[in-house]
């Protein structure tokens, strides 16, 4: 959905906002207090640790959606801003150790901001919920020519197939919603950390 200025856009977004809150943020909710009273009641062990996996994947999925509310719910977005507040809920629920240094804005079109916003917004929500990461470092470098952002984590390596040991990375999604933008996405498996790399020209 596009950031727009007029009144009918913004009333359909304020809308779809409210529904989302109203539906699916309040079942997640409610799917969480009952992990949360499973683990109380579970006794130590490996069942117990898998309920404990499924909260967690549970909170970052709620975040994810609220953070999807709150930008309906706007008609400017600040990319540097918005996703620092995203890495902070995510890391409530978390021991992942986050080096945040992505610039409070771009000089990009707001659509494109979104557009890039949400595709940061996947690849640290992915390592969150399934790299097993210790710690995750987030950096640009705008020149005259490009936007230089580099992500990298000490997670479970990335294969180029979309596939490692526990999970699949959505690739092809990422790389068509950058390349929407003019950008490009690559990775790099080096000395056991993964570096995803956008680039996009000005």
């Amino acid at each position: 959905m596009r950031l727009k200025n007029s009144t009918s856009d913004s009333i359909e977004r304020l809308r779809v906002a409210r529904d989302l809150h109203d539906t699916l943020a309040q079942e997640l909710a409610a799917l969480g207090y009952i992990c949360d009273e499973a683990i109380a009641l579970a006794p130590m062990g490996q069942s117990r640790d898998s309920i404990v996996d499924i909260r967690q994947r549970l909170s970052i999925v709620s975040a994810t959606l609220r953070d999807e509310i709150g930008l309906l719910r706007q008609d400017r977005l600040v990319v540097g801003q918005a996703l620092a507040l995203f890495v902070d809920q995510l890391q409530l629920q978390s021991t992942i150790t986050v080096k945040n240094q992505i610039p409070t804005n771009f000089d990009l079109p707001q659509q494109s901001q979104l557009d890039l916003y949400r595709a940061l917004r996947e690849i640290v929500t992915n390592i969150f919920a399934h790299s097993a990461a210790k710690t995750l470092s987030l950096k640009s470098v705008t020149g005259s020519e490009s936007i230089e952002i580099e992500i990298t984590d000490d997670g479970d390596e990335y294969l180029e197939s979309g596939v490692t040991t526990n999970y699949r990375f959505g690739s092809k999604g990422l790389r068509e919603r950058i390349e929407a933008i003019g950008g490009q996405l690559s990775y790099l498996r080096n000395e056991s950390i993964n570096c995803y790399r956008i680039s996009i020209p000005q």
